[in-house]
């Protein structure tokens, strides 16, 4: 009778586990696929007005910045030619455009108008626009807003020490409460998983602060300011940091709790769904989680980051047990090996299918900093799978033999599968500091712009798409007291010094709106190609415009 009642105990709860999960699995659908407000990945400046370098006869009324996900304004101002910084009238943000209106006594001059933006995924972007209110007095090559060398390292760790906490911490408590058969308070694996889940949410809350700063772009100094933590708050990746947190916080608490308070049972479902909430936690911001179209990047980002929870979080647990060369590794690595190459595989496709939609092509795996990553990281992966075959098809049987070098083996490659699991999260880190390889092709298939001027006259010049290969170029000219030139014949000369191609002759062609334009044509090489115009005035006067313009890859 005893023996009935236990079996029909058991029958009980497995029915109620697998009606459990089976609604947990329907509402982790409903939270994935549920219509919510959009969220864009890292912005890019795709259009100025005016143009960058653009000479104006008088200070202009408004400024336009467009870029190619929405944004918010985070700060602007404006240095004159005589080293003075004036803030803006006014700053409107609307979707993936920013009007800002200038001071109004603006000097004549040369001017820089330093932004600072954030995009929806709380990365910051920053630049300058440089334009010239009735001619320029000083000579800009470049601009560069210089970040604090500490911070950005600080973010970094953070990063890191995050990634480490909420996947393998949260991972490490659940796969010690599953794998393990008799699980003691004083293991080694759950101290890890503990530790990792304090370190983890420190790490959270710091990132909330060091993101604030990188937005205003203040120094490590500003984390001891309130602006630095008010900003960060503003900023939307304060959501992945707070539901983490909290995810990591009760699944600290129920580490804590000995087996007697809390059945094994509820503390195994209670840290697998404090894993849940972490990895859904990841999926609020982003590169990855905001890429279109979210209806698979956000689900198959969710189901990569689980089964890299699971696979890292069971690493510490089966080097433990192999300690003791006894049953309950041989448990563990049963109960393990079930489900091993369905959490691999499904971290695998997923991975996959968000590399393809970030990647945008193949070649942007090599001309990418977002590329050159990701090749660093399948490399480090490939070594993992290479370990994790050898112990599943060479050393595990082996175990049962009881071939004693085996034992020492199977140690030695769970310890090389967990340093390469924590340099992979180290790699992943630095992806807070790239675009996108996708975000990096839509900005060059954009057109590259510039102005050039002279006493006698000036040209908006525009090359579409702004990158090598099959392009056009639409012009528009002026005279130097900036009124609209028609000039009797146009023609342009392109010319790559570098690898040296010679100027190419590109006649230009009037259209019924005052510009000129040009036949497709090729330019080969991506770089600064030299463009020269000949503007035929009228039978005696010709003028020559001369500048650079950048083309990319």
């Amino acid at each position: 009778m005893t023996h009935f009642k236990m079996h029909l105990l058991k029958r009980t709860c497995v029915a109620l586990l697998q009606t459990g999960s089976r609604l947990g699995a329907i509402a982790l659908v409903f939270i994935l696929f549920a219509k919510s407000a959009p969220a864009l990945a890292h912005a890019s400046l795709l259009e100025t007005s005016p143009i960058q370098g653009a000479v104006l006869r008088t200070s202009p009324e408004t400024i336009h910045l467009r870029f190619n996900e929405s944004i918010a304004p985070l700060a602007f101002s404006f240095v004159q030619s005589d080293g003075t910084s004036l803030a803006p009238d006014s700053v409107e943000a609307q979707d993936r455009e920013v009007r800002i209106t200038p001071p109004h006594d603006l000097l004549n001059g040369t001017i820089l108008m330093n932004y600072r933006i954030v995009s929806a995924d709380g990365h910051p972007v920053s630049g300058v626009l440089v334009f010239s209110i009735g001619s320029p007095n000083r000579k800009i090559d470049s601009y560069a807003a210089r970040d604090d060398a500490r911070l950005t390292m600080l973010i970094w760790l953070m990063r890191w020490i995050f990634y480490c906490g909420l996947l393998g911490g949260l991972g490490g408590g659940f796969c010690h409460s599953w794998l393990s058969v008799v699980p003691q308070d004083p293991s080694t694996s759950r101290q890890l998983a503990k530790r990792l889940l304090e370190v983890g949410l420190v790490s959270s809350g710091m990132s909330i602060g060091l993101n604030g700063a990188d937005a205003l772009g203040l120094g490590i100094l500003s984390l001891f300011q309130s602006p630095a933590w008010l900003t960060g708050w503003q900023l939307s990746s304060r959501f992945t940091f707070v539901f983490a947190g909290f995810a990591m916080l009760i699944g600290r608490l129920l580490t804590a709790c000995p087996s007697h308070i809390v059945a094994k049972l509820w503390s195994r479902s209670g840290l697998f769904l404090c894993l849940a909430m972490g990895c859904y936690a990841l999926t609020l911001s982003g590169h990855a989680s905001t890429a279109q179209p979210q209806t698979v990047t956000r689900p198959a980002l969710f189901l990569h980051l689980l089964g890299v929870a699971l696979w890292i979080g069971a690493l510490p647990v089966l080097y433990e047990q192999h300690r003791d060369a006894n049953d309950h590794l041989q448990t563990g690595l049963s109960r393990f090996s079930n489900l091993a190459l369905p959490i691999v595989g499904f971290a695998l496709i997923a991975g996959l299918i968000l590399s393809r939609v970030q990647l945008g092509e193949i070649a942007s795996l090599l001309n990418t900093d977002y590329g050159r990553i990701l090749c660093a990281k399948v490399g480090l992966v490939t070594i993992l799978l290479a370990l994790a075959a050898a112990n599943r098809w060479l050393l595990v049987p082996r175990l049962k033999t009881q071939i004693p070098w085996a034992y020492l083996a199977l140690r030695r490659s769970i310890l090389g599968e967990i340093l390469g699991a924590v340099l992979i999260l180290a790699l992943v880190g630095l992806w807070r500091f790239t675009l996108p390889a996708r975000v990096v092709l839509e900005a060059q298939n954009e057109p590259a712009q510039m102005h050039i001027h002279s006493s006698q006259a000036m040209a908006d010049v525009t090359i579409s798409p702004g990158r090598q290969g099959r392009v056009k170029a639409r012009l528009f000219f002026q005279t130097g007291d900036f009124t609209p030139l028609n000039p009797m014949s146009a023609t342009l000369y392109a010319s790559h010094p570098q690898t040296g191609i010679e100027a190419m002759e590109i006649p230009l062609e009037p259209t019924s709106q005052g510009a000129w334009e040009s036949r497709i044509i090729v330019l080969p090489q991506a770089g600064d190609w030299h463009i020269r115009l000949d503007l035929l005035i009228d039978d005696f006067t010709k003028v020559i415009l001369e500048d650079d313009i950048k083309i990319q890859n």
